[in-house]
């Protein structure tokens, strides 16, 4: 069971993740796809080694922040949804390589591919799947294997943004946990004596 200041730190790490990922949606709109939703939930399903809490996160981000924001169809918002959402997968998966930050100082180079292959793929997944959504709709492309190709074709251009958005957005807030939790020098706690 979790201590209560545990629990607290908890809640306010997720609150602020939540609220990084509103504010970004707002302040980050004029850029396509440039936003950290995808890193916020990869870090969250990491962090807490829970597909609920990552998937909450996701949720609160995009229902709040979609009230402010001009909607899209259903069909397609369900698309980002469910292509953000491959970030909690892969972000669990990632959560068991790295227990205590062990993975990082006894192997590096695996830490390092296995961080940058799950990036890579959460924005793959989610161009894959946001853009097939968009295609199945037929409002914009038909429906049909050309329409289909017309579809990815046209959404290239965009996968710079969502894979530079997601490796800027995951290497910040992954370096930031690794410079809190995985430091390897203690820092000196409150009451303690120096020598």
């Amino acid at each position: 069971m979790k201590r209560p200041e545990n629990i607290l730190r908890d809640s306010l790490i997720l609150l602020l993740l939540v609220a990084v990922g509103i504010g970004s949606r707002f302040v980050l709109a004029d850029l396509p796809n440039f936003k950290p939703v995808a890193a916020i939930v990869l870090f969250a399903a990491f962090a807490f080694r829970s597909y609920l809490v990552a998937g909450l996160a996701l949720v609160s981000v995009m229902l709040v922040s979609n009230s402010g924001l001009d909607h899209c169809p259903w069909q397609v918002t369900l698309g980002v949804v469910g292509g953000l959402g491959v970030a909690a997968l892969l972000g669990v998966r990632l959560g068991g390589m790295f227990k205590d930050g062990r993975a990082v100082s006894d192997r590096p180079v695996k830490a390092l591919t296995q961080f940058l292959g799950s990036v890579f793929a959460m924005s793959l997944a989610f161009f894959l799947i946001s853009n097939f959504s968009v295609w199945s709709m037929g409002q914009w492309y038909p429906v049909s294997l050309s329409g289909l190709a017309q579809c990815f074709t046209a959404a290239i251009p965009f996968f710079k943004y969502t894979l530079g958005g997601d490796m800027m957005f995951a290497t910040g807030v992954f370096a930031v946990w690794y410079a809190v939790e995985c430091r390897t020098v203690a820092l000196p706690t409150i009451g303690s004596q120096s020598v």
